[in-house]
Parts: C-alpha cells; sequence; structure tokens
C-alpha cells in the first residue's frame, strides 16, 4: 500500500508503519496468504505466489484448482477404464504381463487410487490367458486372494510357466 508524503516520491508502508487494527488486519492477510501458499500443490503456487491480496489470491487458487480437480477426474477415468478393460495378449509371457498389470497398480497408486485386494487378485488371475485356467485354480484354492498380493500370485505361478508353455 503507497501512502503519499510531502515529497512527490510515494513511500511503500511497511509492518513498522501500521498500528491498531491496521496491523492486526496485516498480520492477519499475510498469515492468510500463507496458508494458502503452504496448503496448494506446487503447480498452482508458481500461479499465484506474486498475489498481494489474500482474497485476490484465493479467487485464483479457485480457479487454477478447478482444473486441477478435472484433470484428477479425468486421470482417475482413465485409469478406472484401463483396469477394467486389462487383458492379455495371446502368447504373452507371463513376466510381461505382470509387469503390465504392476505398472498399472503403480499409476492406480500414483493416482490416490485404491481398489480392494480381492479385486486386484481377481482381476490379475482372470486377466491371463485360457491356458493358465488350471493353474489359477490351484490358486485360488493355495492362496488367499483378501490378503496375499498380486505380486503373490504371481511368484506362485512363476512355478507353473514351463508347463503352460510347453
Amino acid at each position: 500500500m503507497f501512502i503519499p508524503n510531502n515529497s512527490t516520491v510515494p513511500t511503500l508502508q511497511t509492518a513498522k508503519d501500521l498500528q491498531g487494527d491496521a496491523l492486526l488486519h496485516y498480520d492477519a492477510e499475510t498469515e492468510l496468504m500463507n496458508l494458502i501458499l503452504l496448503s496448494i500443490p506446487n503447480d498452482i503456487y508458481n500461479y499465484v505466489d506474486a498475489w498481494t491480496s489474500a482474497k485476490d489470491m484465493w479467487k485464483r487458487v479457485k480457479r487454477l484448482m478447478r482444473g486441477t480437480i478435472q484433470y484428477k477426474v479425468d486421470r482417475e477415468t482413465r485409469f478406472t477404464n484401463e483396469f477394467d478393460q486389462f487383458v492379455v495378449e495371446p502368447g504373452e509371457a507371463l513376466v510381461f504381463v505382470y509387469n503390465h498389470f504392476a505398472q498399472l497398480m503403480n499409476d492406480l497408486e500414483r493416482s490416490d487410487m485404491h481398489f480392494p485386494i480381492v479385486t486386484i487378485n481377481t482381476k490379475f488371475l482372470n486377466s491371463l490367458q485360457p491356458e493358465w485356467l488350471k493353474y489359477v485354480t490351484q490358486v485360488r484354492l493355495a492362496k488367499r486372494l483378501t490378503v496375499d498380493t498380486f505380486d503373490d500370485l504371481f511368484y506362485y505361478l512363476q512355478q507353473f510357466e514351463k508347463l503352460v508353455n510347453v
């Protein structure tokens, strides 16, 4: 805030110059702007860190976050569809299936999307080729789909890979 003095050059008002309600308002404004800056993602921070008013900063954050929220919804929709439509190519090796599925699960985790462990395990087992059916049944009998991870299922299935590829 500029306050003109007797000279023609305005001077910048500092916190030292303020008293009473003006000082309280200044402190509250500063604290509010710091809270806003601490609670927003870094990519949004870069667009609002130069604002000098908490009200203007908050308007800008809300406008920018709407885009961020829409992007997050789009990303979650894409990953959910990818999870739902996960399929294995004919003749694809078990290790490649596992790597592809692990990458998908990593993307879901990074996007803070979580499925029940039994859903993940069932999807992994159901996506395998028909020649794995006999061994998938063995896995379902030997492993607990509600506790074991798909990594555990993969390691268990690896012992049968030579029998499937014969």
